[in-house]
């Protein structure tokens, strides 16, 4: 039930074992507790009807929409028509590669890809608020503004840090001279109600209570609401501002020691300006490349990045706006108030003489006073004939600041792009529009209203036409269900008891978390210093700690299982590697002697030493060890494996022992650990063994078979004593559909026709066998569901049509057919682009990637 659900993040035992957590309070998982309960609601009223993964990605999607039309509807707002929707559009559609502003174009439905949406909702809110001021302004404007912030909050762990600048920014506004001090004061009594609000749903977790936002709102609230002189001139603003300023730091300073939680940020970013040595959290964020929380453009990756961001023209396009904003802005602080007050201060009625200052008084006699209650009608004033067709904009000013210091975040964490890019795309859709060019120029005229039009629907145009990155849009679909990842879940949910407890990297904790029912000792969520000083503690796996140290590690967590992420004991990476991060870990004994490869190293050895450990799964990616009782352990029988134990074959045998016949995917396993042999660690010799192994265990397993006969055929350079293994390899996949799909063997099929085509010369077999194939695909039950399943498989059916078509005009109409069937499974798979023209008789235009991108399956 819904309340067992909550219940059990309240009491949540997985995630930290064997502490038990509130994971409301420590994690951001509103979203999914939210989505959990409308897919709940929906699989009543549509039963068997729904895919749980697919409802949740989609309800991502739909979110994000929500935001893209909020951005749409603030740069309409802005600039008074739809022009500035229409060019936001375009300028979002052109930061659409895969990455840049928005990461849910690649499946990712990370933190941000859920708060960024709601970001923008706020931001809405928060221009219609400075638009119509303190005295027009709804209430219903408050409660969106405070709503959308409160689930921005609720959704990601790095919001309060955006809302930091949101909050700069609206000060920022005051602070140069525009008169929002009473609309100020509601709106961080809103942001403030919103946050603690969120604290109390959080149960006052400890992140939020020391988070920059809460401080700098309570600096700002604090010198809004003192008695400073309603209308301050520029010395007192600034006195405002520097007292705004000593106050957080006051506050900062006094709760440093208890600020942990987001230490490790600063950490990193002062790691990174070389301000002090690096740590070990500041090197895990910065291993690779770190591309994604390094500065933005830096390396190869960071730097093709920034070469994607150029190339949408929005640096371009966004210093034209900022210049035009500061324009307008500096006409505003010159006159010093909006139409509205200059009305008040330069066109003021005569005084009233104070005789009868109150209408309500009476002139000697008795007798009222007609004139008392008669307004004074205001002289014309020059300064108002001037300026009446401009308003003060503050909210131009306030988008132009929040703007710079997105950027200013984006800079030191590129990953932060996915603010400042969407919000750039804002202000670059005000250029189109006549009314925010007038305002920003104080210009005015028949002329210059031409003029204007023709520039915003010029640039409207190339917002459009400069970069919509239709390649990107054309790619084939990414496949995130990693196969390692999936058999290793499957084999654990088979395999092990649900009360089991395995301790892992981050990565791998959260892929076990979400694939099976087990116990995990880590989780990726970094914010709190405990979950820091365990995964600190657990990269030793990537060092060289002695074996007896690793299995009272976990017999202290109470793990019986240990999962081995092999990509960590590869040596990728060179300086910026695991290996070089295990440089930074505390425990000094733990560490490795400089230029240690990856076969001295626990994750090697480990999995050979029988004392501790024992093996009992293994794929081309991941390993798991049982971790043995101390009781269980034969500490003082036999010496620590060393680096040249690993090439004797004896010592595997645990391991390949642990294959049990009725496991289905077991074979396929030890084919891939055989693969890793040759790719990780350039060894034939072990790799011969464990192939060899694989197929004396499983000699009728189509995939033992198959993957034995690309080894032979592409490492041993033997095509003539792979060609039995192919053969039998396909009889073996005709006979287990269980083991290979169809569409899989669609593949294999494919693959050995043109092996028999192109290398063996047997063009006729290979048209034989083709055709035999092509049949069978048309007449398949299943076909479209296997091979949208499969994305690879299902390109091979292309593959089927284009073969039939070039090689035997009889076969012409067959493959006609094919094709047909293949562009609607997959329109836009790289073999459907590349012959496209051949069957279709007309070149692949723009509006058919479009078409196919918003409407095809």
């Amino acid at each position: 039930s819904i309340a067992a659900g909550f219940q059990r993040l309240l009491q949540d035992t997985r995630s930290e074992h064997p502490s038990e957590i509130n994971a409301v309070s420590r994690f951001n998982v509103f979203q999914e507790l939210l989505v959990g309960i409308l897919y709940r609601m929906a699989s009543m009223l549509w039963p068997a009807k729904l895919n749980m993964c697919h409802f949740y990605s989609t309800s991502c999607f739909v979110l994000n929409g929500l935001g893209l039309g909020a951005l749409g509807l603030t740069a309409a707002r802005l600039g008074h028509g739809l022009l500035p929707l229409i060019a936001c559009g375009g300028m979002f559609s052109s930061t659409l590669s895969p990455r840049l502003g928005s990461r849910v174009i690649e499946g990712f439905c990370l933190r941000e890809a859920w708060a960024c949406p709601l970001l923008w909702v706020s931001l809405f809110f928060a221009t219609l608020l400075l638009q119509e001021g303190v005295q027009k302004a709804r209430t219903s404007l408050y409660f969106g503004y405070g709503v959308s912030t409160l689930l921005f909050l609720m959704f990601w762990q790095f919001a309060p840090f955006a809302l930091s600048t949101e909050a700069t920014a609206l000060f920022a506004v005051y602070i140069v001279g525009y008169d929002v001090k009473p609309l100020l004061r509601r709106m961080f009594g809103v942001l403030l109600l919103a946050y603690g609000t969120n604290l109390l749903l959080q149960f006052g977790s400890i992140l939020l209570l020391m988070s920059m936002f809460l401080h700098i709102s309570l600096a700002i609230t604090v010198v809004l609401f003192l008695p400073f002189p309603r209308h301050p001139g520029l010395v007192v603003r600034v006195v405002e501002g520097v007292l705004a300023v000593s106050i957080f730091v006051g506050q900062r300073l006094a709760l440093e020691k208890l600020a942990t939680g987001d230490s490790h940020v600063f950490q990193m970013l002062k790691a990174k300006m070389n301000l002090v040595e690096p740590d070990f959290d500041s090197r895990l964020y910065l291993m690779g490349e770190g591309v994604e929380f390094n500065f933005l453009g830096s390396g190869s990756q960071g730097q093709l990045m920034l070469q994607y961001i150029t190339d949408s023209y929005v640096f371009h396009l966004l210093a034209a706006a900022a210049v035009c904003i500061a324009v307008g802005t500096l006409h505003d602080l010159i006159r010093g108030a909006s139409p509205k007050k200059a009305k008040v201060e330069d066109a003021s009625p005569e005084p009233v003489p104070d005789a009868v200052a109150a209408a309500g008084l009476r002139k000697r006699g008795g007798k009222k006073d007609s004139t008392a209650s008669k307004p004074m009608q205001p002289k014309p004033s020059a300064a108002v004939n001037e300026y009446q067709y401009f308003d003060a904009r503050p909210e131009f000013a306030f988008h132009a600041i929040q703007s710079g210091l997105f950027w200013s975040l984006a800079y030191f964490v590129a990953r932060l792009r996915v603010l400042a890019l969407p919000h750039s795309c804002v202000l670059v859709g005000c250029l189109c529009s006549v009314g925010s060019l007038e305002h920003m120029l104080r210009m005015r005229g028949k002329l210059v209203v031409l003029l204007h039009l023709v520039i915003g629907l010029a640039l409207c145009g190339f917002t459009w036409t400069a970069r919509i990155p239709f390649d990107d849009i054309d790619l084939e679909e990414a496949d995130f269900a990693f196969p390692n990842v999936l058999r290793l879940t499957k084999w654990m949910n088979e395999n092990l008891p649900m009360s089991a407890v395995v301790v892992s990297d981050m990565t791998i904790s959260a892929q076990i978390r979400v694939g099976t029912d087990l116990s995990t000792v880590l989780h990726p969520h970094y914010e709190h210093i405990d979950v820091r000083e365990r995964v600190q503690q657990w990269y030793a796996l990537s060092a060289c700690p002695p074996s007896h140290h690793v299995q009272s590690m976990a017999l202290s967590y109470g793990a019986e299982y240990i999962a081995l992420n092999l990509f960590r004991c590869s040596g990728a990476g060179g300086e910026n590697g695991p290996f070089r991060l295990t440089d930074y870990i505390g425990n000094f004994t733990h560490r490795c002697a400089p230029d240690t490869d990856a076969m001295s190293r626990f994750c090697m050895l480990g999995r050979i030493d029988s004392r501790y450990f024992e093996p009992v799964y293994q794929n081309a990616e991941y390993a798991v060890l049982k971790v043995k009782r101390q009781k269980d352990s034969k500490a003082l029988i036999g010496r620590s494996p060393k680096k040249h134990d690993l090439y004797n074959a004896s010592l595997w045998k645990p391991l390949l022992d642990s294959c049990k016949p009725y496991d289905e995917q077991c074979g396929l396993d030890l084919v891939d650990f055989g693969r890793s042999w040759i790719d990780r660690y350039k060894n034939s010799k072990m790799a011969d063994v464990v192939y060899k192994e694989a197929l004396r265990r499983r000699p009728d397993d189509p995939l033992v078979l198959k993957h034995y006969a690309e080894y032979v055929d592409f490492d041993l350079q033997d095509l003539q004593s792979a060609i039995p293994y192919y053969e039998k390899a396909l009889e073996a996949a005709k006979s287990n559909p269980e083991v290979v799909t169809f569409a899989e063997r669609t593949r294999w099929t494919t693959d050995w026709a043109i092996v028999l085509d192109q290398e063996l010369q047997e063009s006729r077999e290979a048209m034989s066998l083709m055709t035999g194939l092509a049949k069978e695909i048309l007449h398949h039950p299943d076909i479209r569901t296997q091979a949208r399943r499969d994305l690879p498989d299902a390109g091979r059916i292309c593959t089927v049509a284009h073969f039939l078509h070039a090689k035997s005009p009889k076969s012409r109409e067959l493959a006609k057919k094919v094709w047909k069937l293949a562009k609607g499974i997959r329109p836009n798979m790289k073999c459907i682009r590349e012959n496209w023209e051949e069957f279709e008789g007309r070149p692949r235009t723009v509006g058919t990637i479009v078409a196919e991108f918003l409407f095809a399956p």
